[in-house]
């Protein structure tokens, strides 16, 4: 890990932080106390973002796997990190004592295995790929509510305010899904691009961005009304 000040450019510190990574380092603030958390092939860690001290530290080493996706922080002090214990996901919660920092895992789960995309999380539970499936995770006690959808190794990304999601299938497919922890309802669909597509969908106001290898394409999602006569 690299820090540098930001007015000068100049180096602020070092920190080991495993020897590869698909993920990116990510600020978090955990009891107070602002933290960087970086996902790498020896596990998560967590540093002092003025010294680059290590903080914290969890997971078990996957040497020549890199690992992918961004650790989400919940309610505070709990954290679902994907391919913590190897494949799956876990649930850790971070707590200090005496100025001493403690890791404890309360679940682990090969429910849900991202392989590299990433997830995301709406009412209490999480929505993302089970290695080229599409599933609904209970975060309460990481068992997997439904597996449904062949999308391969697509991207989700979380529409939160109409409570959707909008998933690129690895064909190139846009799919429009309700995050609904019940069941896997798909709202729409229809082939944004052609080829394989591992990136995730842009939205900015009623644009929708996708691209790959070959090709950047934008689709208004302008809603239609219907008038009904009385």
């Amino acid at each position: 890990m690299l820090a540098y000040r930001i007015g000068s450019g100049e180096l602020a510190w070092t920190a080991p932080a495993g020897t590869s990574s698909y993920s990116s380092p990510q600020l978090s603030l955990l009891h107070g106390v602002p933290q960087c958390l970086m996902l790498h092939d020896a596990g998560l860690t967590s540093f002092d973002i003025s010294t680059g001290k290590k903080l914290w530290e969890s997971g078990v080493a996957m040497k020549g796997a890199p690992r992918c996706g961004q650790p989400r922080l919940l309610d505070g002090n709990r954290l679902l990190v994907a391919a913590l214990g190897g494949l799956g996901c876990s649930l850790i919660e971070v707590s200090t004592n005496n100025d001493k920092w403690i890791v404890s895992e309360k679940w682990d789960s090969k429910d849900l295995k991202p392989a590299f995309p990433d997830f995301v999380v709406q009412n209490g539970h999480a929505y993302g790929f089970d290695i080229g499936m599409f599933c609904c995770l209970n975060l309460s006690d990481g068992k997997r509510t439904w597996k449904e959808g062949r999308y391969g190794r697509g991207e989700v990304m979380l529409l939160r305010d109409q409570g959707l999601l909008l998933v690129s299938s690895e064909t190139g497919e846009l799919i429009l899904l309700a995050a609904d922890p019940a069941s896997h309802h798909e709202l729409g669909r229809f082939q944004a691009l052609q080829g394989k597509t591992w990136n995730h969908p842009v939205v900015r106001g009623d644009r929708i961005y996708l691209r790959n290898a070959q090709e950047l394409a934008c689709f208004s999602a302008t809603p239609k009304f219907t008038t009904v006569a009385r």
